[in-house]
């Protein structure tokens, strides 16, 4: 026999393995949509790490070839990989508007944090707010339906982005719905019958300790502390009452633990502000709606980025970073915000087209965008 003999039956040995592989395939994807919507009912996270190592470490017990160990673990992730952008999709297509009208909203920290001032501008002073001490902690609450939304720091114009909020909502499967752009504005704060003058230590946030360099730089007598959060600072001079104790928080921190403002905008930058996202467990699009984010992965291979982005050539890229994958050594997620709407016709096509090209693509959603 010769080569063309011998390749012919070969190729017809995995044609027949493929023949039977396509099924499998499809049941697989099947039950993933299925998965998805008990995941969508339950409101249970898409990822679930300690699932995909198990179903991986299942698959290599099963290896009668130890030498197909690690092209056998890549076949699975990718495959894993898959049935996650498939329940993403669906979950997508069959998301309804939240239901979390009259629910508590989840902030970060205490009252006086920026987080609670975003919160209060955003739902209006009589919303019903409930606070966390993590950000896990809002999605967990969201999960288990103790609150309708959540709104989260998501980016500083000095401190760049907060990675964590972006790895909760591709981990979890939820959306974003709105965004609030809150202008960061450093006070110091004292006791009621405290002057500048009396001030000789003050605390707050690391961050915006470093914010206030030139103020207190200015004022060399003043001695500055870490503490866990401006808002913790604040409640903490108001219990020790010492007149030369004072904190760098928010004017809101004043109103909220009895404090006097003795100066306000310390900041080194008037520019200074903070983009908030308002997380829900389901998407809500509407005509508003102008400003989409998404998250994906790529094949590991040269060219592949740029094949995904000149999908969005038609598009207006707002931002785009990546970060690395943490269970996947030099490899990289990357993170994409742009004008549209899902809902728009040129939008719809290049996400389609997009969840093609990508390894995985995960939609966080369309909400309208907020300017200062």
């Amino acid at each position: 026999m010769g080569y063309e003999e011998d390749i012919k039956r070969l190729r017809d040995e995995i044609d027949g393995i493929d023949a039977q592989l396509v099924p499998l395939f499809e049941a697989r994807m099947a039950a993933a949509e299925a998965v998805a919507e008990v995941k969508s009912r339950y409101g249970m996270p898409v990822f679930d790490a300690e699932r995909e190592n198990a179903v991986i470490g299942r698959a290599l017990e099963r290896l009668r070839d130890a030498k197909n160990g690690e092209a056998a673990r890549r076949f699975f992730r990718a495959l894993m990989d898959l049935s996650k952008q498939r329940q993403h999709i669906q979950i997508r297509q069959t998301g309804a508007a939240p239901a979390g009208d009259g629910m508590p909203v989840g902030y970060l920290g205490l009252k006086g944090s920026f987080s609670h001032i975003a919160a209060v501008e955003t739902f209006g002073e009589g919303a019903p707010l409930q606070s966390y001490d993590t950000f896990e902690d809002m999605f967990e609450a969201l999960r288990r339906g103790e609150i309708g939304r959540a709104i989260l720091p998501a980016e500083n114009t000095e401190t760049g982005s907060i990675t964590a909020v972006i790895d909760l909502l591709a981990k979890y499967g939820y959306f974003i719905v709105a965004e609030k752009l809150l202008k960061v504005e450093h006070s110091l704060l004292g006791l009621p019958d405290a002057e500048l003058s009396d001030i000789r230590t003050v605390c707050s946030h690391p961050e915006p300790i470093m914010q206030c360099s030139r103020f207190l730089h200015a004022h060399p007598a003043i001695a500055a502390f870490p503490a866990l959060s401006t808002a913790q600072a604040a409640m903490s001079v108001a219990e020790k009452k010492d007149k030369t104790l004072g904190c760098i928080a928010s004017e809101r921190c004043a109103k909220e633990y009895g404090l006097k403002v003795i100066e306000a905008n310390i900041q080194n930058s008037q520019g200074n502000a903070t983009r908030f996202v308002v997380a829900a467990k389901s998407p809500v699009l509407s005509p508003a709606c102008d400003k989409t984010s998404i998250v994906f992965k790529v094949e590991h291979r040269p060219g592949s980025l740029c094949e995904m982005l000149k999908l969005f050539s038609g598009i207006n890229i707002l931002k785009l970073e990546s970060r690395p994958l943490k269970d996947r050594p030099f490899e990289y997620l990357f993170h994409l915000d742009f004008e549209g709407s899902a809902e728009d016709e040129n939008v719809s096509r290049v996400l389609r087209q997009a969840e093609k090209c990508a390894a995985d693509l995960i939609w966080l959603g369309s909400y309208p965008r907020m300017t200062l």
